[in-house]
């Protein structure tokens, strides 16, 4: 079994912030329905075909600069853990 994830991304514009805020509420009932598509007990090695781990669903509130591109060329970026300069040695002067 492989562990992927299932993308759906609305590019919207809004009057007010009130408006997005509302919306937002709307994506997060679809969110609620997406997870009870699976049963919450769930699990791979039960024989199951679908364990759904995590679903979110938010507006960030930052201005996108365009339309999004294609799904299949979305890169996820960073780490939830501690930055690290990883292990270069660099020379102080």
């Amino acid at each position: 079994m492989a562990k992927l994830r299932a993308i759906i991304i609305a590019d919207i514009e809004v009057k007010n912030l009130k408006t997005a805020v509302e919306f937002e509420k709307i994506m997060n009932t679809y969110a609620s329905k997406i997870k009870d598509h699976a049963d919450p007990s769930a699990n791979l090695k039960d024989g199951d075909d679908l364990v759904i781990e995590k679903v979110q669903a938010m507006i960030p509130m930052q201005e996108r600069r365009g339309s999004t591109g294609g799904l299949d060329q979305i890169v996820f970026r960073g780490s939830r853990g501690e930055y690290s300069k990883g292990k270069l040695n660099y020379k102080k002067y």
